[in-house]
């Protein structure tokens, strides 16, 4: 969200424009803003003091570098949009982004870098930091110590710091895994933002890291305002047409189509909470029959996800971003799988497998990275559907783990 606070956009979507606009509004160097003049060379020393700045970040509560930007040192304001020489701008990026995996122990998860381009042929280059989930993180490369940014300066901790640092991680995964707990408590209860028609259901949620370590509001207006450009996106699972735009309620927005005459609930409901959170709920797609139909469920999910994520980045959310689905209400039920793909050993229909318990938690996944592939991300929580109804795992992918099966509609 870092990038959102100055420049009121995501960092992918920043230009000349924006940068010039923190010259003339003068904000200064902060603990979530520090500019540069020059790129780092490739001397130990400076790739040390990179290391120790985007760590600090991390460690602290993210933040953005914005290289190619000369400040006043006295002040810490911006002066000049000088830019930086580069003689590829790709190869550019991929040097840093080498460096902070080289240098940093552990990975930091969700690390964007972009260059924009100036009138002058020169480029800046922005390293957006998200706050992490897993820190604190070492520099890996002279000293081995952990930093912290604070106001304009990056101190190293100390030993009390460290452990507060490794005790905040655990912290936060705790309220991250509570909020779905509690969420799921409210669906079971019918204490939900629309009235739902009763039957087996399938949860996702997407919480950001973001939504529980700081202070932070979705830029909820955005999306309403912009809601032409966003309406397929905005949709709850089905992505079909024939919805109204979201309302705002009490939590946020909510999208849900109206109840269909002579029925007094809804079969789907998306609901985006005011800290980023998004929670989609369907009765539809495990209506038929107490089974699972699988290939609908994966490809729903996927496509689902696809445009979630696309909103989530609109809103200038940064991962990582904990994703869970949670199935209720569907002991007895049967996994209906998809027949293997070619070159996947079969392993025989299990129809005669029935789930042995009402509700199935399965397991929390993160997104570290918008580019990551979401089949091969969503693989754990494939397996374990699966894995209820008697089967080894999803049977949409091949030996290899590659998802053989075409579900991208939107």
């Amino acid at each position: 969200m870092r990038a959102m606070l100055y420049l009121g956009k995501p960092v992918h979507e920043i230009n000349q424009a924006d940068l010039q606009k923190l010259i003339e509004e003068e904000v200064e160097e902060s603990k979530h803003i520090e500019y540069k003049e020059s790129l780092p060379s490739n001397g130990a020393e400076d790739k040390k003091e990179f290391a120790a700045d985007v760590s600090a970040f991390a460690n602290a509560d993210g933040g953005v570098i914005i290289y190619g930007m000369k400040e006043n040192r006295e002040t810490g304001m911006p002066e000049e949009l000088c830019g930086v020489s580069v003689d590829n701008r790709d190869d550019a990026v991929r040097r840093l982004d080498q460096m902070i995996m080289n240098k940093i122990a552990p990975r930091i998860p969700g690390v964007e870098i972009v260059s924009v381009e100036l009138e002058d042929g020169k480029i800046v280059l922005i390293i957006n930091i998200p706050k992490s989930f897993s820190m604190p993180h070492m520099v890996s490369i002279g000293d081995s110590r952990f930093y912290l940014r604070r106001s304009k300066s990056r101190p190293p901790l100390d030993i009390e710091e460290i452990r507060n640092a490794f005790l905040f991680s655990d912290t936060i995964t705790e309220k991250i895994k509570n909020f779905r707990t509690e969420r799921i408590a409210k669906i079971l209860a019918e204490d939900t933002p629309v009235k739902l028609i009763s039957g087996a259901k399938i949860v996702l949620h997407m919480v950001p890291l973001a939504a529980f370590h700081s202070p932070m509001e979705a830029n909820l207006r955005f999306l309403l305002e912009n809601y032409s450009e966003h309406s397929n996106d905005l949709q709850p699972f089905w992505s079909g047409g024939g919805w109204n735009p979201p309302r705002p309620n009490f939590d946020g927005l909510i999208s849900a189509l109206p109840p269909s005459e002579g029925r007094e609930g809804v079969d789907t409901y998306f609901q985006i909470f005011k800290n980023g959170a998004f929670e989609a709920v369907d009765v539809g797609l495990l209506s038929e029959g107490e089974q699972i139909p699988m290939s609908l469920c994966e490809g729903t999910l996927l496509n689902a996800l696809t445009r979630y994520l696309r909103i989530q980045r609109k809103l200038g959310v940064s991962p990582p971003i904990f994703i869970m689905v949670t199935l209720l209400e569907v002991k007895n039920y049967i996994v209906d799988s998809v027949p293997p793909p070619a070159g996947r050993i079969p392993i025989g229909r299990r129809n005669d497998v029935k789930i042995d318990r009402e509700n199935l938690f399965l397991p929390e996944i993160v997104l570290k990275d918008f580019d990551q592939s979401l089949p091969e991300l969503m693989k754990p929580i494939f397996d374990a559907m699966h894995n209820a109804g008697g089967y080894v795992g999803s049977r949409s992918y091949d030996n290899e783990g590659n998802y053989c099966v075409n579900w991208e509609r939107s």
